[in-house]
């Protein structure tokens, strides 16, 4: 999902090629990035954090 988000990828186009909801997406994005990424809420989004990677 990261490389399709550095690519990137719609939202929707990223849910249909994981065979998934845009919720489930949106809610594994949200997890990415307090989990793994650890940044906090206000900071940027996961998507820009990527982008920049």
């Amino acid at each position: 999902m990261c490389c399709m988000l550095k690519m990137k990828i719609s939202t929707h186009d990223i849910a249909v090629l994981l065979n998934i909801s845009e919720e489930a997406l949106r809610k594994r994005k949200y997890r990415l990035k307090l989990e793994k990424f650890n940044l906090p809420q206000d900071r940027e989004s996961l998507d820009k954090f990527i982008e920049n990677y």
